[in-house]
């Protein structure tokens, strides 16, 4: 905790040098200048003594990496997820994916797992929204505000620093949380295209972007862009019949029944092997009616919310549900912020009440990633 005077570094110079030894004297002003100065001693500082860090260390990358998984971690199960054959298309070495394929087939749990095997072998990884990309001029920019997001204390080069980190045969994983309810998807997916185009002349670019895109949103995409990504396109069907069937089957285990591959290839079949819909479809002894499964998950999870609550009935809940899509439509706006939809007039106390219910529960409505949509 202090600075050794000039003739103790003397003599223990003398002495080592004797003894042929190195020494490297460590005292308060070495410690501090890498405590306050050094990326890793920020991070130490923050672990052990609690003082923010603002530089960007591997540590606390790793941590942040993390994080960032968490937070916009997709609703389902981890145990209830199958191999399918989209996980092995998302393995190749592409700079950038574009993933096409319409809401409910599994783009977002496909990206999640990428991003989750990656960090858990030692890599970096970081998932960005479309509020990221539309503000920011380069991918450097937008990898800095989706880690100030994470850690608001960081300075303005954090993300280059970041990219300072990693390799070609290291590289940063990005996966860009859903851009289609951005109302600028085509534009958003171009921008990409553009950094990572320019990307590509830079010697040893070190990132891989997944983008998942809906089929109509791509329809609208430059076509130039189009055809120069053509490469870059990976299309995200449904399950195929044996990975359909493999989802049955592993949700009825969980419920702890027993389905031969028959009765659960039916099912799949029944359901047009929606991973959506397979994922809500609740009782496998009742023969399924596509155009109910969505009413009845719905349905069981109010009533559940009802009975946990004890405020309100499932009925409020559903009318609560009906006057936010109602206002929803009025206004124009699909993808409210929590804050925004507490102002509007058309919801009364009790419907705010019961929507809070239903986000905070998080099987109905959710709060999308780290904003307050």
């Amino acid at each position: 905790n202090q600075d050794p005077d000039s003739d103790l570094v003397v003599d223990v110079g003398t002495k080592c040098a004797a003894a042929d030894m190195d020494n490297q004297i460590w005292g308060r002003g070495r410690l501090a200048q890498f405590l306050d100065l050094n990326a890793t001693g920020q991070y130490i500082r923050r672990k052990y003594l609690r003082i923010t860090a603002e530089l960007v260390s591997k540590p606390l990358l790793q941590e942040l990496a993390l994080k960032s998984i968490e937070a916009h971690a997709p609703k389902d199960h981890n145990a209830l997820r199958v191999q399918r054959g989209l996980d092995g298309d998302l393995n190749s070495r592409r700079r950038l994916t574009f993933l096409v394929g319409r809401s409910g087939n599994g783009k977002s749990v496909a990206c999640h797992k990428k991003l989750q095997q990656h960090v858990k072998a030692g890599g970096f990884a970081l998932v960005l929204t479309d509020e990221h990309i539309a503000k920011a001029t380069i991918l450097a920019d937008a990898l800095g505000a989706a880690l100030r997001d994470l850690h608001p204390e960081l300075v303005s080069s954090a993300g280059r620093d970041a990219l300072n980190f990693c390799s070609p045969t290291e590289p940063l994983y990005l996966a860009v949380e859903d851009i289609n309810r951005s109302g600028q998807a085509a534009n958003l997916a171009e921008k990409i295209y553009g950094w990572l185009k320019t990307g590509e002349r830079e010697a040893g670019f070190p990132v891989q972007v997944i983008c998942p895109i809906w089929p109509d949103a791509w329809r609208a995409v430059d076509r130039r862009v189009k055809e120069a990504a053509a490469a870059n396109v990976i299309k995200a069907a449904a399950f195929s019949p044996p990975e359909g069937r493999a989802a049955v089957q592993r949700r009825a285990q969980t419920a702890g029944r027993s389905l031969s591959d028959m009765a659960a290839s039916k099912i799949s079949s029944e359901l047009g092997h929606d991973p959506l819909l397979i994922a809500i479809y609740r009782d496998p002894s009742k023969p399924p009616i596509a155009g109910r499964v969505i009413e009845e998950f719905i349905d069981d999870n109010l009533q559940r919310v009802a009975k946990e609550s004890g405020d309100y009935v499932a009925t409020d809940y559903r009318m609560a549900l009906r006057a936010l899509a109602t206002q929803m439509l009025l206004r124009r706006i699909l993808n409210p912020r929590w804050s925004l939809l507490r102002k509007w007039s058309g919801l009364s106390e009790a419907d705010l009440k019961c929507i809070g219910h239903l986000v905070n529960d998080g099987q109905v409505l959710y709060l999308g990633g780290t904003s307050d949509r």
